[in-house]
Formats: structure tokens, sequence, C-alpha cells
């Protein structure tokens, strides 16, 4: 475009001014490779990333970085940001825009299974909003690498289910690391009035295992009330499945019954045994002789 102005007593001014019409939305390319996922340590310096390419024109200033915390699905309330982002390289139309944010919220506190929705804003020349994957209609969804050591029972039993009083229970657990820190737990086995019956430090590297029995006396019946915890139950506080302890008469009384029986069968097969041998001891005997004494023969002696 061009406009002269005359009249003027310097003579004739001419401007010439470029117009540019345009007719395209620009659009986003999210470098979202380095931040898909970020480290729950590294949550103060995310780097972003994000190229806006328009066909007329590049967008050069204006384009800002917005975030929320989800939990659950939903959005966490303080916990939406915002932050300008640089330029920092233009190739013909498109430029770069880069920077460091905060996704960590001032007021609440980050728990395992959180994550962030990221968009980013910008205009052209005419005004117009960018489009795309990264937009605020097609935000880029951000997951958190817990970074911790995180202890977990991994199993618990006990045996025997349904003891008596006065029986061995041996009380069978796994404790496993299933996070990327090594570390430590204090174990404790406790019962109904908060004795601690036993208690051990376990220490475990990142995905380690260690597998403990302890054995205990069913000391009364009823509830024992056994739990195991985990660094005096702040971590973890289960009870030990175990059913209500038996009186000892119960089981006593039925083996009196067993024990009168086996003594009757013994005794039944003694008795056989000795019938059985006396009747060899006749069998081998050989048949009686009946020997005839000569009288005659000792009269003529005399």
């Amino acid at each position: 475009m061009e406009a002269t102005l005359s009249g003027w007593p310097e003579g004739e001014v001419t401007h010439r001014t470029l117009v540019y019409i345009d007719e395209h939305d620009p659009r986003l390319l999210v470098d979202a490779i380095r931040f898909l996922q970020v480290d729950s340590t590294s949550l103060e310096s995310v780097a972003l990333e994000v190229t806006v390419q328009d066909v007329e024109r590049p967008v050069e200033t204006g384009v800002e970085a917005h975030w929320r915390m989800l939990r659950q699905g939903r959005v966490v309330d303080g916990t939406v940001g915002n932050a300008p982002l640089e330029m920092t390289s233009l190739n013909g139309a498109s430029a770069v825009h880069s920077g460091v944010v905060n996704l960590r919220p001032d007021t609440i506190e980050v728990m395992e299974g959180d994550l962030w929705q990221v968009w980013f804003s910008a205009t052209d020349a005419a005004g117009r909003g960018v489009i795309g994957e990264g937009s605020e209609t097609e935000p880029v969804t951000v997951t958190m690498r817990w970074i911790a050591y995180q202890p977990n029972l991994a199993s618990l039993v006990a045996d025997p289910f349904r003891p008596s009083v006065g029986a061995l229970v041996n009380v069978d657990f796994e404790v496993a690391n299933t996070g990327v820190l090594p570390g430590f737990t204090h174990v404790r086995l406790v019962d109904n009035e908060g004795v601690i019956l036993s208690e051990t430090l376990v220490v475990l590297e990142p995905g380690a295992r260690q597998r403990i029995t302890w054995t205990v006396e069913a000391w009364t019946t009823g509830d024992l009330g056994l739990r195991l915890q985990f660094d005096n139950g702040s971590l973890l506080n289960v009870p030990v499945p175990l059913a209500d302890v038996a009186a000892a008469s119960d089981e006593a009384s039925g083996s009196n019954v067993g024990w009168t029986s086996l003594g009757a069968l013994a005794l039944i097969l003694a008795v056989a045994s000795l019938v059985a041998v006396r009747m060899q001891t006749v069998s081998k005997r050989g048949p009686k002789q009946i020997v005839e004494l000569d009288f005659e023969a000792f009269d003529e002696e005399e």
C-alpha cells in the first residue's frame, strides 16, 4: 500500500506500507517429548518448548505457557499457573519459544498420582489464536514419576489360621520396595494391647524384597488382635489374618479319643499276634510216641 500527501510547502510526501492478508490460524508444534513425564523432585524447573508456525509471518512474541494440576481427574483449586516464553530461534515462518516453569503449587502438597495439563497461547498479527495439539482446547497431559522410597506389604499369612491355646503361630510376610530410591523401614508385630511381640529394621534397595517369619504362641482364647505396623503404624497398620483362638480342651478331648482308639487297636493286634505264635508252635511239635516197657527183661536180670 502506498499513500501520497500533497499540498505541503516541502512538496509531496509518499509513504509505502506492506499489508499482509492473514487468512490462516497459527499452528502449534509442541516438543513434549522432554516433559511428558517429570520427576516429583524436579517440578520447580520443568523445561517447556513449543514451535509456533504461521503461513504469513512468524509469531515472535506473546507466547505463554499455562498449566493446572489434576488429582483423580479433577482440577485442584490453587494449582493454575502461567508464564511467558521467550523466542529462542527463528526459521522462516516457524518460531521456537521455550522457558523453564515451576509446576509445584504454592499451597497444595503434591501427591503420587497427580498430573498436569499444559497448553500454550499466542496470537498472530491478525489476532487469531493458535490451534492444534498443545492449545487450550487440546492440552498436553504431563505425568509425574514419583521419586521416593516406597515400602509396601507384598504378602501376609498366619499359619495355622485357626490355632488353639498354646499353639505356635507363624506370621509370614514380605516387604517390597516399589520406589526408585533405597531406604529402611521399622517393622513390628503388636497385639491388641499394643505390646510389641517382634520387631526389626528392614533395609531395601529399589525393587528389592525381604521375607520375614515371626513365631508367637497363642496365649489366650479369642481375638489376639495381632497387627503388623510399618514405622510405628504411621505408614502401615494392618491386622494379621488370624481366626479366634480356640480353647486347648477342645483339641485335647479330640486327641484323647484318638489315643484311646489307637490303644484298642494295638491291644487287638497284640492278642492276634500271640494267638498266631501259639498256633505255629503247636504245629511244629511232632506226634507223641508210646513206648512199651518189657517187664520180663527186668525180672531175668534180677
